[in-house]
């Protein structure tokens, strides 16, 4: 999330939030098969390097 963005203060707080949340679901859960368990180590990945950016 870019700090100087067009949203609105509670807007970016809401999707910082809503990231954490899936970060936690997906960081939380090995069952699966090893597909399901990359694509969720790789949206933990993913959410790990935009926050990191921001």
């Amino acid at each position: 999330m870019a700090r100087t963005s067009g949203y609105s203060y509670p807007a970016k707080s809401m999707a910082l939030r809503n990231l954490n949340a899936i970060k936690a679901l997906a960081a939380g859960n090995e069952t699966g098969d090893v597909l399901t368990r990359a694509h969720r180590a790789h949206l933990v990945y993913i959410i790990e390097e935009g926050l990191d950016d921001y």
